[in-house]
């Protein structure tokens, strides 16, 4: 992909980043290739246990071992990048585990949706 289409699409879609593959990636790629890509996301409801919530994520972001022995790519995975790409509400366990409000926070329960339960009417 061209430099200018990359730097567009990322651009216009927060929840796309910039990927460069390295070379040999892939069976016939010979040389790196940069992309984009998407960006996993963890999602829960906002009646989630804060601690939980956390423990989750500390359980994800530093005990990496098995993912490091299932996929080169999981040796990527860190908590420097773990609010990459993410464009909607942070749960406060999140808030609490990142030690930032740098994406979206979460809004009140009364506007957020709840585990078994619609949208709240304005």
């Amino acid at each position: 992909m061209d430099n200018s289409i990359i730097e567009r699409l990322v651009t216009e879609n927060p929840g796309l980043i910039r990927l460069t593959l390295p070379a040999n990636t892939y069976p016939g790629q010979a040389e790196q290739v940069t992309t984009v890509a998407a960006t996993a996301l963890l999602v829960t409801h906002s009646d989630a246990p804060q601690a939980e919530v956390s423990l989750l994520l500390k359980l994800i972001f530093e005990k990496t071992d098995y993912l490091t022995n299932a996929s080169g790519q999981g040796a990527k995975i860190s908590k420097r990048s773990g609010l990459r790409g993410i464009t909607i509400p942070v749960h406060a366990g999140a808030t609490q585990y990142f030690g930032t409000t740098a994406a979206p926070p979460m809004k009140d329960a009364q506007t957020m949706p709840q585990k078994g339960k619609g949208a709240a009417k304005p």
